[in-house]
């Protein structure tokens, strides 16, 4: 089953976690981190997770992790290239992502399996029902996540316009909560 983005933006302002993929220590953290902050978000905008997995990938991570916010998959990575989000071995293999993995270890996150293609970048996005997309966050390196505190104060500040015209991507396969 297909659905497009417009549809699930078509009456709330929406933040996209798009996860590098579903077995990886980064995406596990980043994950736990939004759900621990849900209460700020969901006020103001509703969290969908976004993995480039496949359905059973999204529905393990969903159960092993106690994931409540739903979760799509984009197999063939079409909303992660729509919003220039990069797919290549030198970003991943970068030095940078050595302090992130140690501190992501030390709050008890581990990497399982590749789950997913294991050179995508991922990132954040508000998007309003309008289309308009006031917060774009795109990872630099595996491990480059916003800080949530930014996030949630721009969920905050943001106004939100109710149109529900913007349809012009599809993610693949189904919704899993």
């Amino acid at each position: 089953e297909s659905i497009t983005v417009g549809t699930i933006v078509n009456e709330t302002p929406t933040l996209f976690v798009l996860l590098r993929h579903f077995g990886w220590i980064f995406c596990r953290e980043q994950a736990a981190s939004f759900e621990k902050r849900s209460h700020e978000i969901f006020p103001h905008a509703q969290l969908i997770f976004v993995g480039n997995g496949l359905p059973l990938m999204a529905q393990d991570f969903v159960e092993k992790f106690n994931i409540r916010a739903p979760v799509y998959v984009d197999p063939k990575r079409h909303f992660y290239k729509a919003l220039g989000m990069t797919a290549n071995k030198l970003d991943i293999l970068n030095i940078k992502s050595i302090l992130p993995g140690i501190k992501a270890r030390k709050k008890g996150f581990s990497q399982s399996e590749v789950l997913g293609n294991p050179w995508q970048l991922g990132g954040v996005l508000l998007m309003q029902p309008s289309g308009a997309t006031p917060y774009l966050y795109r990872s630099q390196y595996a491990g480059d996540h916003p800080k949530i505190d930014d996030v949630v104060q721009e969920i905050q500040k943001s106004k939100a316009i109710w149109f529900s015209s913007m349809e012009p991507f599809v993610l693949k396969e189904n919704r899993y909560r």
